[in-house]
């Protein structure tokens, strides 16, 4: 896999067991878990990288286009309702 991005707490075992290789942390600094893991902003051609929070949706290959809509008005909704 060329990039993962997830949360490293669940990552833990996988790196200790040699099974996932860290090449660097997405957040502004390093994190406590893996000290010795760089940032991508340290590590690599993209001076000024961060990213903090990210989430996604993923819906199965073949999802009919309706409910892709549907699932796409529905989330920009929450986004434009301004409790958050």
């Amino acid at each position: 896999m060329d990039f993962l991005d997830r949360l490293e707490s669940s990552l833990v075992p996988h790196f200790k067991s040699g099974k996932l290789r860290a090449l660097a942390v997405a957040s502004e600094t390093r994190t406590s878990l893996r000290p010795m893991v760089p940032t991508i902003a340290e590590a690599g051609p993209l001076p000024g990288y961060s990213i903090d929070v990210w989430f996604g949706v993923l819906a199965p290959a073949g999802t009919p286009r309706a409910i892709v809509d549907r699932l796409n008005a529905e989330i920009n909704r929450c986004f434009r309702i301004r409790k958050w």
